[in-house]
């Protein structure tokens, strides 16, 4: 691994390959092997791997980013590593660079071309520009995410066996999943076959994703496929793209995080998780454990639940609650201040990390995870149907407070937080609270809790340090740009909704701070799902 980091910083390998990567990769990518548009099919995708294309669903804005592509392709260095041999890749260039219509002694500043090579550079820039716009505004266009989170668990219940995805006139019929499968498994050995039941989480979404790839004509999936071969395997090349998007320092990180989870997960655990950490963070969540069956049981819901696991690469900063595992997985670099710290003091610690457990643990019980069993399976049978109907009625008083709240922009426009989209992570948020809450009373009531004092903060009380820091965890600013998308598309709502509507909502809260009731942080109307 430290080998492999010393050559990927290495600034002399880079000059000697020049642009090679990047050529030849894209001589590979031409499937056919006459450098005819690449198409998109399972050749393509064995070949390009682990390159997504159409798999990489986003806004990516490609055009951004291909006057750059263009440039370092007409850098010396490819000139020069192909004086005697032009690369396949560059054939529509080859006799402008033969005949000195691009000098093979032009430096990378300034760089003479004949003015038909640059209208030719031109055509070919605007062209691809265009295809790439069109292609990202069809995809954002056809995979709206409100579908996917407001549809009945039920829709996404999909194992599915390879075969039916590959049936004629199934999805995406210029792809044949088995075969792709079988390749990129191969190394390790895994068998596959047609017969291999797979799980998808969104049928619909594969099958939207056929009918835009319908709709494009060979040429502009040529231009979308081409860059993303391009814009991959640029950053094994040195070139001026990195002082704009990212350091090679960085760069040289990312492959690591790639190509070596495994022993980083190790070093990093080694180097950063102070020793009893991983103990003390267990049995913070043994007190949420029992503050939220006590919560389920006052409601009659329990019936199994969930368990604390680590699999994720320990540097990733999130903490998450798998259904089909029925784990819980909170990562080692998110036990960070103000999340969490081993010196913390425990109203920080259960308002923190604390928290994030019952958040999660939440999860288990929202409008999705509440139709999966202890063993990860959909099941619609394990709440009572009155329970159910009552499940559903709370949450729909989470939907209407949520998206009544109108969030105002520096320009005084007031966007509306889609009370829908963020039902979920909202009930989480409010069920996380409680729980975090109750497990430090639980905590308090041991013969040993400490009393705590800090100096600027002897006025507040244990609940109120609670409460104080719950907030403090969650600070931010969000710029209007990033606001707006997560308004659109967010699964979360945004700050300071986030912090203020479960603190309404939960009574305890007004009790510490003296809350009349009507006043902003105790109102009358409030919505619960404990």
């Amino acid at each position: 691994m430290f080998e492999f980091h010393h050559s990927c910083m290495s600034w002399s390998g880079k000059e000697l390959f020049g642009s090679n990567a990047v050529l030849n990769k894209l001589e590979l990518l031409h499937t056919d092997g006459k450098m005819k548009r690449p198409q998109f099919n399972t050749e393509w995708g064995i070949k390009a791997f682990p390159v997504g294309g159409f798999f990489q669903l986003g806004n990516k804005l490609m055009a951004t980013r291909f006057g750059q592509i263009i440039n370092s392709l007409l850098e010396d260095d490819i000139v020069r590593s192909h004086q005697y041999n032009v690369n396949p890749v560059l054939f529509p260039f080859s006799n402008y660079i033969l005949k000195g219509e691009i000098p093979l002694s032009c430096s990378k500043t300034k760089c003479p071309m004949s003015e038909r090579l640059k209208q030719m550079v031109k055509s070919e820039a605007e062209r691809r520009v265009k295809n790439l716009l069109l292609v990202e505004q069809m995809l954002a266009q056809h995979f709206d995410t409100d579908p996917l989170y407001e549809n009945d668990p039920l829709s996404h219940q999909n194992y599915i066996q390879l075969s039916q995805l590959d049936k004629p006139g199934g999805f995406l019929h210029s792809f044949n999943w088995t075969n792709y499968l079988r390749s990129i498994l191969s190394p390790i050995n895994y068998k596959i076959n047609w017969r291999k039941e797979i799980y998808v989480s969104e049928l619909g979404l594969l099958q939207r994703l056929a009918k835009t790839i319908e709709k494009l004509t060979d040429q502009q999936i040529a231009d979308y496929l081409v860059t993303e071969g391009i814009v991959t395997t640029l950053s094994v090349k040195k070139c001026p793209m990195d002082r704009r998007w990212m350091k090679m320092g960085e760069k040289c990180k990312k492959f690591i995080e790639w190509y070596f989870p495994h022993f980083l997960d190790h070093l990093y655990v080694k180097k950063y998780l102070a020793k009893g950490v991983k103990e003390q963070v267990k049995q913070i969540f043994t007190d949420i454990y029992a503050a939220f069956k006590q919560m389920l049981e006052s409601l009659s819901l329990l019936r199994q639940m969930a368990t604390l696991d680590y699999y994720d690469p320990s540097w990733g900063v999130n903490a998450y609650y798998s259904r089909e595992n029925n784990a819980l997985v909170t990562l080692n670099a998110y036990l960070q201040p103000p999340v969490f710290n081993h010196d913390f003091p425990a109203p920080f610690n259960y308002a923190g990390i604390g928290v994030t457990l019952g958040h999660e643990l939440t999860h288990a019980f929202d409008a999705w995870g509440s139709y999966y069993d202890a063993e990860g399976k959909y099941n619609n049978d394990w709440l009572l149907p009155d329970i159910r109907r009552k499940f559903q009625e709370r949450k729909q008083c989470f939907v209407k407070q949520y998206g009544d709240i109108k969030v105002v922009q520096v320009d005084g426009t007031l966007l509306s937080i889609n009370g829908s989209l963020t039902a979920n992570e909202n009930i989480a948020d409010n069920g996380g609270l409680i729980a975090a809450f109750n497990a430090f009373q639980l905590l308090k009531q041991k013969v040993n809790y400490p009393k705590h004092v800090f100096n600027g903060l002897r006025q507040y009380n244990d609940e109120q340090l609670f409460f104080i820091h719950y907030a403090y965890r969650q600070c931010s600013k969000m710029g209007q740009i990033w606001l707006r998308q997560r308004l659109s598309v967010g699964q979360h709502s945004v700050t300071p909704a986030r912090v203020n509507v479960p603190l309404q909502n939960f009574p305890k809260f007004a009790k510490a701070f003296k809350c009349p009731l009507g006043s902003a942080m105790n109102p009358y109307l409030k919505c619960s799902l404990w």
